[in-house]
């Protein structure tokens, strides 16, 4: 669980810097009209985001359906 949830600050860190460097830059990608690389850019950190949040939830279930069930058959 411990490296789900590093590796998903890690993610979300990465979500954080790419979209302080595209609303800082926001006028440069007007002007110069890459919009549509900064959305692919974006989208690509976006979905490295949410496989690590899945591994996160799927490790989150995994340990509590593990605890359940020792504490229901095992008492």
């Amino acid at each position: 669980m411990q490296e789900t949830f590093m590796d998903n600050r890690r993610k979300i860190g990465g979500i954080n810097a790419s979209l302080q460097d595209i609303l800082a830059g926001i006028r440069v990608v007007k002007s110069f009209a890459n919009e549509d690389i900064e959305r692919e850019k974006f989208k690509v950190s976006n979905e490295k985001f949410m496989a690590s949040k899945r591994r996160n939830y799927h490790a989150m279930g995994s340990f509590q359906s593990g605890n359940n069930f020792f504490k229901v058959y095992c008492m």
